[in-house]
């Protein structure tokens, strides 16, 4: 069998791409998708004289084109979008899960006894509170990041000084917020608990 000239094979090596192209558009109207198989049909027929090629061809573009593959079962083809919209939602909802099993005042509750048994992640959860309840909840991953690379735990935290926090990286306004909370949970029990009581009450505001 002779090969067919090159431009014919480009001319429906196009052709085959155009009808794929169009039928990867969103919701295609079954007239117009009709009307473009007919005349890719056509232009491939009079581009290759023998035939074959153009069955070939059309029988590709048409099984893409119908969602199937060579086997005749059904294409698995998941919209991109759909997906991305998906993995938003459940980000979105793992946040507002996350929030909602935050208690900000349970955190501010706890004693200096209870503070120095904390982990890493326990001071994290401590400061989070403690930056939220004074209207820095914007440096709450800032600073709980800096904490942790410092291996930050419960007895070091309560020793932490507004000084010390500026000395690796936390600024001025946080570290005060800090500071004034941690000399309140440090203070004797009875001055503490009026810290403490201010403290709440500014969180509850």
């Amino acid at each position: 069998m002779s090969r067919p000239p090159a431009t014919s094979r480009k001319l429906r090596r196009m052709l085959v791409l155009l009808a794929l192209f169009l039928t990867c558009q969103p919701e295609p109207k079954t007239g117009a998708l009709n009307s473009v198989r007919g005349g890719v049909r056509e232009q491939l027929q009079a581009s290759n004289a023998d035939g074959e090629g153009f069955a070939w061809s059309w029988g590709r573009a048409v099984s893409k084109a119908d969602g199937t593959l060579d086997g005749g079962e059904a294409e698995d083809n998941e919209d991109p979008c759909l997906e991305a919209s998906s993995a938003k939602e459940e980000v979105e909802e793992a946040t507002t899960q996350a929030k909602a099993g935050f208690d900000q005042a349970q955190w501010l509750q706890k004693t200096a006894e209870q503070i120095r048994q904390f982990g890493v992640d326990e001071v994290s959860s401590w400061v989070r509170a403690a930056l939220e309840a004074d209207n820095y909840a914007h440096k709450v991953q800032e600073i709980t990041e800096i904490l942790k690379s410092e291996d930050v735990m419960g007895t070091a935290l309560l020793k932490l000084t507004a000084e010390k926090m500026q000395k690796v990286g936390i600024r001025l306004g946080p570290s005060a917020v800090l500071a004034e909370r941690i000399a309140a949970v440090s203070a004797p029990p009875t001055a503490a608990s009026g810290l403490q009581a201010g403290a709440l009450n500014r969180a509850g505001s």
